[in-house]
C-alpha cells in the first residue's frame, strides 16, 4: 500500500475511533438502535429536537377523510378521522392551505372513544380547497385532502 493509501486508512481509523470512544456510539455504528430520545444522524447520536412535522408524531398519528371530494359553495361537508395512539378529549383543529401556509379554519372538535372524531364544515371559497386536521397539543397533523368547491 502506498503512502497516500496508508494515510487515508489511518485517517478513517482515527475518525472511527473518535466516534466510538468519544460519543459512545459503537452500537450505532454496528447497526444497533439509538438510545431512547436520540436519533441517528450521520452515524452519531444527536438529541431529538421537537418539531412541527407532519404525523406521525411521537404520541400518535392523525388520519382524515371526507364524505365527498366536491361540494357546492356553502354546502356542508363531513370530516372524520382518528388520532391513533391518542386519548379521548384531544382538541382537533381544521386547517386550510392559504398562501403557502396552513391557517386555522373556524372549526374544531375533540376526540371521542378510540381517538375518533368527526365534524361538519361549510366551505365558501370556490376551487380546490386543501384541508387537514391538527392536534396542536402534540404536534400531530393529518395528510391533506382536496375538496373541490363549485
Amino acid at each position: 500500500m502506498g503512502s497516500a493509501g496508508a494515510r487515508a486508512v489511518l485517517v478513517v481509523l482515527v475518525l472511527l475511533g473518535a466516534a466510538v470512544a468519544g460519543l459512545g456510539t459503537g452500537a450505532l455504528l454496528a447497526g444497533g438502535d439509538a438510545p431512547e430520545g436520540r436519533q441517528v444522524t450521520g452515524g452519531t447520536a444527536a438529541p431529538v429536537a421537537p418539531t412541527a412535522s407532519p404525523t406521525p408524531s411521537a404520541q400518535g398519528s392523525l388520519s382524515l377523510g371526507t364524505s365527498t371530494g366536491a361540494v357546492d359553495a356553502g354546502e356542508r361537508l363531513t370530516l372524520s378521522g382518528q388520532l391513533v395512539g391518542g386519548e379521548e378529549g384531544a382538541r382537533v383543529v381544521v386547517q386550510r392551505r392559504e398562501e403557502g401556509g396552513w391557517a386555522d379554519f373556524p372549526a374544531s372538535t375533540t376526540t371521542g372513544e378510540g381517538g375518533r372524531y368527526d365534524l361538519e364544515v361549510s366551505l365558501g371559497r370556490p376551487g380546490e380547497n386543501l384541508l387537514r386536521t391538527s392536534v396542536p397539543a402534540i404536534g400531530a397533523v393529518s395528510e391533506p385532502v382536496a375538496v373541490e368547491v363549485g
